[in-house]
């Protein structure tokens, strides 16, 4: 009864447009199959991009738990733990990481993009955009096959699990290391107004040997 009633908070209690998630993840109670536990532990995540929400997410949890417990002849005790606050990107650094993105050229080019924002996950760099101007963002490694420099030497091709870097199945995209290389010294030259290394430069024959086009990448502010 619990668990159902909490998914009703965002359907219920928040506006439509309201980006906002309640998970249960976790229901520990006792430890032998003819013996009713006493107590019953429920664990879980909040996710939202905005302080007032997060407010009415934890007031209606706390109404909700102790009201339903109450109706069995139970007693709750609810406790939220803020861990990470939002991600919001500075101006400033933003526009540093769209110039720079616009400065790398085929075959490493980029599209910057805003598609697919806000995210509901959880980033300890925001505790970092809290103390100093900033700006977090994705570089796009997706590709359908498992090639170039992520293939072991005289494999086939085979396809990629594109899964995200909390799935079992994730392998890191070795092919968008030279993107990602440039991509941090362009940031570098733009912060200090020099010029450090041309893109060919980087690309070294090992590189060229292995091309491949992703054309997407992510800012974050949310």
């Amino acid at each position: 009864a619990v668990v159902s009633a909490l998914q009703t908070i965002v359907s219920r209690s928040l506006p439509s447009a309201t980006n906002a998630v309640v998970s249960v993840t976790q229901f520990h109670a006792g430890e032998r199959n003819n013996v009713i536990p006493d107590t019953a532990k429920l664990g879980g995540t909040i996710r939202d991009v905005d302080d007032a929400v997060f407010a009415t997410i934890k007031r209606r949890m706390d109404s909700l738990v102790n009201s339903i417990c109450k109706g069995f002849g139970c007693t709750a005790e609810v406790n939220v733990h803020s861990l990470y606050p939002c991600v919001r990107n500075h101006e400033g650094p933003t526009e540093v990481v769209k110039r720079c993105a616009g400065r790398l050229t085929d075959p490493v080019s980029l599209r910057v993009t805003n598609d697919y924002l806000p995210m509901m996950g959880g980033e300890d760099f925001s505790q970092y955009l809290k103390e100093r101007p900033g700006c977090f963002f994705f570089m796009g490694t997706q590709e359908l096959l498992l090639r170039g420099l992520a293939q072991i030497d005289n494999d086939e091709e085979a396809p990629r699990s594109n899964c995200i870097c909390h799935a079992t199945a994730y392998d890191f995209n070795d092919n968008v290391l030279p993107r990602v290389v440039l991509m941090l010294i362009r940031i570098v030259e733009d912060r200090f107004g020099v010029q450090l290394y041309g893109q060919e430069e980087v690309l070294t024959p090992q590189f060229e040997n292995h091309k491949r086009k992703y054309d997407t990448t992510s800012v974050e502010n949310g």
